[in-house]
């Protein structure tokens, strides 16, 4: 009877042990597999986010090229409304990645006495809107902003009433047209 206590003691001390060890090796195992999992996951929302960026500038960087083209066209084009709409117009079909474009002129841009002029043209329900701007354009951050800066400038956010109904953000580039040389 006494090796039988004996043996039951050094089983209960061997598993004890033997627990104790497997416990402090899955304990160990678990933090180290928990470090790697959550470095892995930060590296690939990292890489995701880092790509979003890339995917939104690749965007944004091919519509910054539109106005400019634009710009450099109509410095040398002729002050004729009618061939503005119709630019305006093949923008937005042209273009699918923008949502609305304008050609906006200060007061005088195409003919003396004229009143300011800007033609809008927008998507609305997978349809072509055109109009006219009616408020006081010459104020807003998309007019005021670029031609101030002398350069091109994108617009935080803002809700364009008038122009569709949507949050949107605006990159413009001033026109400038050499008169008399």
């Amino acid at each position: 009877m006494k090796n039988r206590g004996l043996a039951l003691k050094l089983t209960v001390l061997i598993l004890t042990s033997v627990t104790l060890i497997f416990t402090g090796i899955f304990a160990y195992n678990y933090v180290i597999s928990r470090r790697i999992i959550i470095q892995n996951i930060e590296k690939n929302a990292y890489n995701m986010a880092n790509a979003t960026v890339n995917r939104i500038d690749m965007v944004l960087r091919s519509i910054e090229k539109v106005p400019g083209n634009v710009a450099s066209f109509m410095e040398s084009a002729p002050k004729v409304s009618t061939e503005i709409t119709d630019l305006v117009r093949m923008i937005v079909t042209n273009n699918p990645e923008i949502y609305g474009a304008t050609i906006a002129y200060e007061e005088n841009g195409l003919s003396e006495g004229k009143p300011t002029l800007a033609p809008y043209c927008y998507k609305y329900r997978n349809e072509l809107r055109l109009t006219y701007l009616n408020y006081d354009y010459i104020y807003w951050d998309w007019y005021q902003i670029p031609k101030e800066l002398d350069r091109p400038a994108w617009t935080e956010p803002y809700y364009g009433e008038s122009a569709g109904d949507i949050v949107t953000s605006t990159y413009s580039v001033p026109i400038y047209r050499t008169v008399d040389g």
